[in-house]
């Protein structure tokens, strides 16, 4: 529901944020328990989106302090350790149809 919020609030451009949860075990099912908060360095568009990082490693660490371990990302698994390992944010570009 938040993530469509989300979308709603920011149509028609782009917008994105780091999905949090889990898989099954056959890993053949995600599990989506909340989400990151949009951060406000993000930039979007109607056909791009560049996910900025401010609070992004504030919200991994509590994630990881929260539940005693470092959970799993699902969409972008690299992002936690980009945010919390540097200060250079993905970017996604959506092309248009």
């Amino acid at each position: 529901m938040r993530m469509l919020r989300l979308a709603a609030e920011h149509y028609p451009n782009q917008v994105g944020t780091p999905l949090v949860g889990y898989y099954s075990a056959d890993g053949h099912t995600a599990f989506i328990t909340s989400i990151a908060p949009l951060p406000h360095d993000s930039k979007s568009a109607r056909f791009t989106f560049i996910r900025g990082i401010t609070g992004l490693a504030e919200f991994f660490r509590s994630l990881a302090n929260d539940s005693g371990e470092s959970g799993t990302t699902l969409g972008n698994g690299t992002l936690i350790q980009t945010v919390l390992q540097s200060q250079a944010a993905p970017t996604t570009t959506i092309n248009p149809p």
